[in-house]
C-alpha cells in the first residue's frame, strides 16, 4: 500500500490550549540526542514539550493560544492584542537550538505575525523571553531538556465511519506518540477526514486533514497515515484516564460522508470559502498571467487580490448548513467562522505568492512570467476541482 504523507491539516491542541501548526514531523525532522523544548507559557501548569526541527529548512511550530496577558495592558490606536504566540525551534550548525518568537495579531483571526525575538538555548539553559512583555503578553520560559526516546500507549480507537480501517501503531520516539494508518476501503476518493483525541469528556487534539489545492487525500485502496502525540501524560489531572482516537467523519470527492455531520458541514464550510476566493481570483491571475509586463501586472493583481472580500453573504450561509441535519446553533454560526478562516488564509497564500514573485521580477522578468503563469494553472485547477 503507498504511503501517503500529511498534506494539510490544522492540530488543535485543545489540552494544552495551544495551536499547533506543522505539529506531525516528518522522518527528517527528528532531533538529535533526544533533545526537546519546554515551553512554560502559563505559570503553574505543566511546560509543553515541542520537537525540536533537525535545521533551519525543517522547523516545526508551534501557535500557543493560551498565555498570560499583562494587567492593564492596552494595545496603541489602531492595533489589535496577541492572538497567539508562535514558537519555531530548530537545530543551527553548532548544536545549539535557536528559537524564533513571533505573535500573530488580529481583531478576530491572524492577520498579522509580528516577530518578537530570537533565542539561542543549548541543553540545560532556560532562558525568558521578555520581549513578549512588550505585546502585552506575560514573558515565556524556554528550556531544552534530555528525554527518553519510547514508544506511547496505544489509544482505544472510536471509528464512527464504516469505509476507514484505522490501526494504531506504537511510534518510539522522543515525545509520547503513536502511528495512525487509515485504509480507504471505498470506491471513492477521501478528501478529508476529521479526528480527534480525548480523555473522557476532555477534548485534547483535534485535526482535519485535506488534499493539497482541493486534490484528494487518499485514493480508492490506498493508506494515509501520521503521528499522534499522546498529550494525556502532560496533563496531571488526566492521569487516571485513559485516551481515545475518534474518526469522527470522512469526506469523499463527490461531497458525500459518513460519521458526525457537522464535522463534514465544517469541512464544506471551508471548501466554499476557498472556492468563493477563487471565483473571484482566477480570472484576474488569467488576465496577469497573458500581460507581456510582468512588474506592472503583478503590482495591479496584487491591489485587486487585496481587494477580494472574504464575509460570507445570506446565499453563502444558507449553503454551507443546507443539507446537514442535527446542527446547533452555535454549530451553524462556527461554519460561517471556517468560511471566513479558509477564504482568508487563501488570500494570504496569494499575497504571500505574489510578493515572492515581485522579488523574482525585480532579477529575472522571464522567470517572474513563467512562475505566474504556473500560479494561474495552480489556482485554475483548484477552482475546477471545487466546482465539481
Amino acid at each position: 500500500m503507498k504511503r501517503l504523507l500529511e498534506r494539510f491539516s490544522v492540530l488543535v491542541c485543545l489540552g494544552l490550549c495551544c495551536l499547533a501548526i506543522c505539529a506531525q514531523d516528518a522522518p527528517n525532522n527528528l532531533p538529535p540526542n533526544n533533545l526537546v523544548l519546554e515551553v512554560t507559557y502559563f505559570k503553574g501548569t505543566q511546560p509543553a514539550p515541542q520537537r525540536i526541527g533537525a535545521n533551519a529548512r525543517a522547523r516545526p511550530s508551534a501557535w500557543y493560544s493560551r498565555f498570560q496577558r499583562i494587567d492593564g495592558w492596552q494595545p496603541k490606536a489602531g492595533e489589535f492584542p496577541v492572538r497567539a504566540v508562535n514558537i519555531v525551534p530548530y537545530f543551527d550548525e553548532s548544536g545549539a537550538v535557536k528559537i524564533r518568537v513571533s505573535v500573530f495579531t488580529g481583531e478576530k483571526f491572524h492577520d498579522n505575525e509580528v516577530f518578537v525575538a530570537d533565542v539561542s538555548i543549548r541543553e540545560n539553559e532556560r532562558k525568558i523571553v521578555a520581549e513578549l512583555t512588550k505585546f502585552g503578553v506575560q514573558p515565556f520560559e524556554l528550556a531544552v531538556v534530555q528525554t527518553v526516546r519510547g514508544a506511547s500507549d496505544l489509544p482505544s480507537v472510536v471509528n464512527k465511519t464504516s469505509s476507514l480501517q484505522v490501526l494504531a501503531e506504537p511510534e518510539v520516539s522522543e515525545l509520547p506518540s503513536f502511528r495512525v494508518k487509515l485504509l480507504n476501503n471505498s470506491n471513492k476518493a477521501v478528501v478529508a477526514v476529521a479526528w480527534e483525541t480525548t480523555a473522557g469528556d476532555r477534548k485534547l487534539l483535534m485535526a482535519m486533514p485535506q488534499g493539497r489545492d482541493g486534490s484528494p487525500l487518499i485514493a480508492p485502496g490506498e493508506t494515509y497515515e501520521y503521528l499522534v502525540r499522546n498529550t494525556l501524560r502532560e496533563l496531571k489531572a488526566e492521569a487516571e484516564q485513559s485516551l481515545s482516537l475518534v474518526i469522527g467523519a470522512v469526506v469523499f470527492e463527490d461531497g458525500s460522508y459518513e460519521g458526525e455531520p457537522q464535522k463534514a458541514a465544517a469541512f464544506r464550510s471551508y471548501d466554499v470559502g476557498r472556492r468563493f476566493v477563487l471565483k473571484q481570483a482566477v480570472p484576474l491571475w488569467q488576465k496577469a498571467a497573458e500581460s507581456k509586463t510582468p512588474g506592472e501586472s503583478l503590482r495591479g493583481l496584487t491591489e485587486q487580490i487585496s481587494a477580494i472580500s472574504t464575509t460570507p453573504g445570506e446565499n453563502i450561509l444558507a449553503e454551507l448548513s443546507g443539507g446537514f441535519t442535527g446542527l446547533s446553533p452555535k454549530e451553524k454560526s462556527d461554519l460561517s467562522i471556517n468560511f471566513e478562516v479558509a477564504a482568508r488564509a487563501i488570500k494570504k497564500t496569494m499575497l504571500d505568492e505574489l510578493a515572492r514573485l515581485g522579488q523574482i521580477s525585480n532579477k529575472n522578468e522571464a522567470a517572474a512570467q513563467s512562475s505566474l503563469a504556473a500560479l494561474n494553472d495552480k489556482y485554475q485547477s483548484w477552482l475546477a476541482r471545487l466546482a465539481k
